[in-house]
Parts: structure tokens; C-alpha cells; sequence
């Protein structure tokens, strides 16, 4: 939509991929994902919600672009399927639409579509829009939370998998504080040049979240960035750390 302007300078990152890394099981978390860059040291997200983590996503790839060709999105990547937002209020909605490998980097055109615009939607009294996103970098989308209830959140591009996250709207009075947050994974061990998405889980589940960071202590060996997707760069160790609502949860990942 034309009033709501993508956000690339910002490292934050929520929302989700309804796709699995190519080389990793389906379900969240992912697995061992495909070779690429790797994401920055450190990631800071806008919005925080409760909801299972994301899954993986594909990476840009090594390959330079093609002569003639056009930025283009190979999948969204964000931090969780479920967000939740207290009713009357707004968020903004981060993602990174990951660029397909052998695109030049550049804005894309992703459409956007609500199931229900009178619970949750970017823009009052419409169920759809679109907007042009810069690939690689975490774009912005504000979300106005309406009235409770449920709507689910469909991003799409040309050629892309289908990025899907579910928008739960509460009423402010039952808007839960996070207790605690801690880190999940496929695994701990990553070969160099793969990467793994990493999942936050807070309780109580149905918490509200306004920021959260991620962040590498070593990220000559691995780097995470904005949505939790930590990429192997050289043997070693490092500690993945993720901060919340004041809560802090860590993970050590050993690279091989």
C-alpha cells in the first residue's frame, strides 16, 4: 500500500516462511539450509509475538545475476507464524524477503493479502495492496490490530513460496507480559557455508512482544540475522543470544 512504507534500514525481523530450508526437514526450525551468505552479526527485530519459530529459508546465493535479469524474491523470512497485538494499536511486521540466487539485488514487488480486514490489515478497510520491497534487506509492513480475532497474513511475490503468518488480536485487558524466553533448534552443529533457523519460544505463549534482538558473540564463525537464521563461516564456536522484553535466552552453536 501506498502509505506504508518498507522500513530496509532496519535489522529487525518477525513474521514467518511457510517453507523449509531446500536442504532441511519440513516443520519449524528447519534444518541444514542451503549454502550462501550469511546473515549480519548481529539482528534487531520491531515486533515480538508469541508463536512457534519460523522455518528456514533459502539464503541469497553465490551466483552473480545474469545479464538482463530482474531483482526477484526467492522466499520471506521471519521470526515467528503467529504475532500477537493488542486490539486498537499498531506494529510493525518485519520481514526479509530473501533474494533468488543469480537476481541482482534490488526492489521487488510484493503483494499482500489479509483473511480478514476487520481484524488485522496494513491498511483500514482493505483486504489487499501491494508494495515494493528491496531483496536481502527486512522490510517493514505496519499492521493495524483492529478487534480480537484472528487473520492471516499472506505475502507473495513473482516466483516466490508463499510467506504466511497468522495475526492474533487481543483485547488489551488479556495482553500478556513475557515471563521467559529460551532457544530452540534442529541442532547445535552447522557446517560452514550452511545455515539453520533458530526459534524463540516465550511463555506464557500467548505473550505480547514489542522488540527483541538477535545477536552472535563470534561472527567470524557464525552469524545470525534478523529473523534467527545462523550461517556457519568458519570452524569454531560462538553463542547465539536473543533478548527480549528484558529476557535474555542463549545457544551455543559449534561450526565444522
Amino acid at each position: 500500500p501506498r502509505d506504508t512504507q518498507p522500513d530496509n534500514r532496519d535489522s529487525g525481523g518477525d513474521g514467518t516462511s511457510n517453507s523449509p530450508d531446500s536442504n532441511g526437514p519440513s516443520g519449524p526450525g528447519g534444518g541444514q539450509g542451503s549454502s550462501g551468505s550469511g546473515g549480519s552479526g548481529t539482528g534487531t527485530s520491531g515486533l515480538d509475538a508469541a508463536g512457534n519459530a519460523v522455518t528456514g529459508h533459502n539464503p541469497p546465493g553465490a551466483a552473480g545475476p545474469q545479464p538482463g535479469t530482474l531483482p526477484a524474491i526467492a522466499e520471506f523470512g521471519a521470526r515467528f507464524k503467529t504475532v500477537v497485538i493488542p486490539a486498537g494499536t499498531t506494529a510493525k511486521l518485519r520481514v526479509v524477503p530473501y533474494r533468488t540466487p543469480g537476481s541482482p539485488a534490488g526492489k521487488a514487488t510484493v503483494t499482500w493479502k489479509t483473511s480478514k480486514a476487520t481484524v488485522a490489515t496494513p491498511v483500514r478497510g482493505k483486504k489487499s495492496g501491494s508494495l515494493a520491497w528491496t531483496t536481502g534487506n527486512t522490510a517493514a509492513l505496519t499492521i493495524k490490530a483492529l478487534k480480537p480475532g484472528r487473520a492471516t497474513l499472506r505475502l507473495s511475490a513473482a516466483g516466490a513460496r508463499t510467506g504466511l503468518v497468522t495475526v492474533k488480536v487481543v483485547a488489551k485487558k488479556n495482553a500478556k507480559p513475557i515471563h521467559a524466553v529460551k532457544i530452540t533448534s534442529p541442532s547445535c552443529v552447522l557446517l560452514e557455508g550452511r545455515s539453520m533457523v533458530f526459534t524463540p519460544v516465550v511463555s506464557p505463549a500467548g505473550a505480547v512482544r514489542i522488540s527483541g534482538t538477535w545477536r552472535s558473540t563470534n561472527p567470524a564463525v557464525a552469524t545470525v540475522d534478523a529473523v534467527g537464521r545462523v550461517t556457519g563461516k568458519a570452524k569454531g564456536t560462538s553463542v547465539i543470544v536473543m533478548k527480549t522484553a528484558g529476557k535474555t535466552a542463549k545457544r551455543t552453536v559449534t561450526v565444522m
